[in-house]
Protein backbone atom coordinates (compact mmCIF):
# COMPACT_ATOMS: atom_id res chain seq x y z
CA UNK A 1 0.00 0.00 0.00
CA UNK A 2 1.50 3.31 -1.00
CA UNK A 3 1.86 6.06 1.56
CA UNK A 4 -0.81 8.16 -0.14
CA UNK A 5 -3.38 5.37 0.15
CA UNK A 6 -2.84 4.76 3.87
CA UNK A 7 -5.70 5.66 6.12
CA UNK A 8 -5.04 6.69 9.70
CA UNK A 9 -6.21 4.22 12.29
CA UNK A 10 -9.55 5.31 13.66
CA UNK A 11 -10.23 4.42 17.25
CA UNK A 12 -13.63 4.32 18.86
CA UNK A 13 -14.45 7.64 20.48
CA UNK A 14 -12.65 8.36 23.73
CA UNK A 15 -10.02 5.60 23.45
CA UNK A 16 -7.08 8.01 23.31
CA UNK A 17 -6.61 11.77 23.45
CA UNK A 18 -3.92 14.38 24.03
CA UNK A 19 -4.10 16.75 26.95
CA UNK A 20 -3.11 20.42 26.69
CA UNK A 21 0.56 19.48 27.23
CA UNK A 22 0.62 16.84 24.50
CA UNK A 23 0.49 13.96 26.98
CA UNK A 24 -1.30 10.93 25.61
CA UNK A 25 -4.32 9.97 27.69
CA UNK A 26 -5.77 6.49 27.38
CA UNK A 27 -9.32 5.91 28.55
CA UNK A 28 -9.24 3.07 31.09
CA UNK A 29 -12.94 2.48 30.37
CA UNK A 30 -12.37 1.73 26.68
CA UNK A 31 -13.19 -1.77 25.53
CA UNK A 32 -10.49 -4.43 25.53
CA UNK A 33 -10.82 -4.67 21.75
CA UNK A 34 -10.21 -0.91 21.35
CA UNK A 35 -7.21 -1.05 23.67
CA UNK A 36 -5.85 -4.06 21.78
CA UNK A 37 -6.17 -2.18 18.48
CA UNK A 38 -4.17 0.72 19.92
CA UNK A 39 -1.61 -1.73 21.33
CA UNK A 40 -1.22 -3.44 17.96
CA UNK A 41 -0.69 -0.12 16.20
CA UNK A 42 2.02 1.01 18.63
CA UNK A 43 3.76 -2.36 18.49
CA UNK A 44 3.80 -2.20 14.67
CA UNK A 45 5.24 1.30 14.73
CA UNK A 46 7.86 0.35 17.29
CA UNK A 47 8.87 -2.73 15.27
CA UNK A 48 9.35 -0.54 12.20
CA UNK A 49 11.42 1.95 14.18
CA UNK A 50 13.56 -0.81 15.68
CA UNK A 51 14.26 -2.17 12.20
CA UNK A 52 16.17 1.02 11.40
CA UNK A 53 18.50 0.76 14.39
CA UNK A 54 18.77 -3.01 14.69
CA UNK A 55 17.86 -4.27 11.23
CA UNK A 56 20.02 -5.20 8.29
CA UNK A 57 21.49 -1.70 7.98
CA UNK A 58 21.88 -0.14 11.46
CA UNK A 59 24.58 2.14 10.02
CA UNK A 60 21.80 4.38 8.63
CA UNK A 61 20.81 5.28 12.17
CA UNK A 62 24.35 6.10 13.24
CA UNK A 63 24.67 8.37 10.20
CA UNK A 64 21.88 10.59 11.52
CA UNK A 65 22.77 13.76 13.41
CA UNK A 66 22.89 13.24 17.17
CA UNK A 67 19.83 15.44 17.92
CA UNK A 68 17.83 13.43 15.38
CA UNK A 69 19.01 10.17 16.96
CA UNK A 70 17.92 11.48 20.38
CA UNK A 71 14.49 12.46 19.06
CA UNK A 72 14.10 9.09 17.36
CA UNK A 73 14.98 7.22 20.56
CA UNK A 74 12.66 9.44 22.57
CA UNK A 75 9.81 8.63 20.16
CA UNK A 76 10.54 4.92 20.63
CA UNK A 77 10.50 5.44 24.39
CA UNK A 78 7.06 7.06 24.13
CA UNK A 79 5.76 4.03 22.23
CA UNK A 80 7.13 1.75 24.96
CA UNK A 81 5.42 3.83 27.67
CA UNK A 82 2.09 3.65 25.83
CA UNK A 83 2.47 -0.09 25.29
CA UNK A 84 3.25 -0.65 28.98
CA UNK A 85 0.20 1.35 30.00
CA UNK A 86 -2.04 -0.51 27.56
CA UNK A 87 -0.79 -3.89 28.77
CA UNK A 88 -1.50 -2.80 32.34
CA UNK A 89 -5.06 -1.77 31.45
CA UNK A 90 -5.67 -5.02 29.58
CA UNK A 91 -4.26 -7.05 32.48
CA UNK A 92 -6.57 -5.31 34.93
CA UNK A 93 -9.54 -5.82 32.59
CA UNK A 94 -8.71 -9.51 32.25
CA UNK A 95 -8.34 -10.01 36.02
CA UNK A 96 -11.66 -8.25 36.66
CA UNK A 97 -13.32 -10.50 34.10
CA UNK A 98 -12.11 -13.65 35.84
CA UNK A 99 -13.21 -12.60 39.35
CA UNK A 100 -16.00 -14.80 40.73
Amino acid sequence: MSKSNRKPVEYPANTMALDEHGVILINAQASALSLTDVLDEHLSQLRAMLALIHGETPSHFSALAEPLQDSYLWAMHRHVQIIQHLVGLLTVAKSEKTKP
